[in-house]
């Protein structure tokens, strides 16, 4: 596992696995839940007899959370050089945990309209709102070592010290979410119709796990890390709480059946 080494400094590696001395393996999991609601007041503009344009406004709220987890297992082989690594490791699970949340809150105003057709329609919605996003970073990390003598627990993992950028950090800052739907329907019934179609929402600044990866390491606080030369622990934080921000996009295709 490739990283920074900013005590020497230099490109550096976490040895998982290797012929003749250890097995092992990486396993990284990422998972992303997005949600939202809106409220509006929605007002006529004008109309024809085949089509209806509505404005509305009112308040967006949105939800964007992330969790990055980097999970490395590795155990020494019988015949391993107790000269590489800590010689009295066995066996261990090294877990890095990133965890980033995103709510925004904010204004919106809009246009709606309807097409019609005999039986079929299409309805187009497009809408803009501003607000703030209260954004939050949370990192923890471990280190489970099964040793000659037992098992032991260790706070910090590779990426996720402590002392350094282990905890839960948070800011707020302004943001544009833009969003459009468009749909095709056909009326079954004069009261019920089915419709499918396509959505995109944007929102202009969010905090994503992998951004908050920082791979410039201070090795004196990696748990159970070997320390070729002695370093001396840096002053500052190696990793640092990073809270780089990004843009993020999301679209879809919607299915609609409307009484």
């Amino acid at each position: 596992r490739p990283f920074f080494n900013e005590n020497l400094p230099g490109t550096f590696a976490q040895l998982v696995a290797s012929p003749g001395l250890a097995t092992g393996s990486v396993a990284i999991n990422s998972d992303t839940t997005l949600g939202g609601a809106d409220i509006n007041l929605r007002r006529y503009l004008t109309n024809t007899p085949c089509f209806r344009l509505d404005g509305f406004a009112g308040f967006r709220y949105i939800s964007l959370g992330d969790t990055l987890t980097i999970q490395e297992q590795f155990a020494r082989t019988g015949d391993s050089d107790t000269s590489i690594g800590v010689p009295t490791a066995l066996a261990g699970v090294v877990t890095d945990s990133f965890r980033t949340e995103n709510h925004f809150y904010g204004g919106q105003v809009g246009l709606a309209g309807e097409v019609r057709r005999g039986r079929w329609f299409a309805e187009g919605r497009a809408s803009v709102a501003l607000g703030s996003v209260d954004q939050q970073v949370s990192i923890n990390g471990g280190q489970v070592i099964q040793f000659a003598d037992g098992v032991r627990s260790f706070e910090g993992g590779l990426l996720a010290l402590p002392g350094s950028n282990i905890g839960t950090f948070t800011q707020s800052r302004f943001a544009v979410a833009p969003e459009a739907t468009l749909k095709l329907g056909y009326h079954l019934t004069p009261n019920l119709r089915l419709a499918v179609g396509y959505n995109f929402l944007y929102l202009s600044s969010v905090v994503r796990p992998g951004d908050q990866i920082d791979t410039g390491l201070d090795v004196t606080r990696i748990p159970n890390f070997p320390l070729p030369g002695n370093p001396t622990r840096l002053p500052g934080a190696n990793p640092a709480p990073t809270l780089r921000t990004t843009d993020f996009f999301a679209t879809g295709v919607l299915f609609s059946l409307q009484y």
